[in-house]
């Protein structure tokens, strides 16, 4: 539900994921868990790692903790950090909303960071990866 929301909210506010498909059709590159072949960048691999909940007195379940992974690939290293900053102040101002039906009662990015993967040798580009961190804390209620 909330990986659906996150998706819809950055298609339309962060556009620098558009594409055009081998069809002509305008399409948004951003995948989860992976992608196969590989695509021109940019583009940006989401992914939940980790669910845990934590429980009250009565033993019931009160906060949902979340971990996700953005990984956002792109050929031009000043590029990925602008749109690595765009994309860590969406998220930042997702606190407090409901996103596909979740409230989201805190969300923090945890760590940012960018490194060069190894060369891609089917598509040849040279590709700067960029990795956002972050935990989303909901509450079921």
């Amino acid at each position: 539900m909330f990986e659906d929301g996150l998706y819809n909210i950055m298609k339309y506010v962060i556009s620098d994921f558009y594409g055009i498909d081998n069809n002509g059709n305008q399409e948004y590159k951003m995948y989860y868990l992976g992608v196969f072949d590989p695509v021109p960048p940019p583009y940006c691999v989401f992914k939940r790692y980790e669910r845990l909940h934590e429980m009250d007195l009565q033993s019931k379940n009160r906060q949902f903790n979340n971990k996700y992974l953005l990984e956002i690939y792109h050929n031009d290293s000043w590029a990925l950090l602008k749109l690595q900053q765009n994309i860590r102040k969406l998220l930042e101002s997702l606190v407090n909303t409901t996103i596909g039906g979740i409230y989201v009662q805190q969300l923090e990015v945890e760590d940012d960071y960018h490194d060069i993967p190894p060369a891609i040798i089917e598509s040849k580009l040279r590709l700067f990866k960029g990795i956002l961190d972050f935990t989303m804390y909901e509450n079921p209620d």
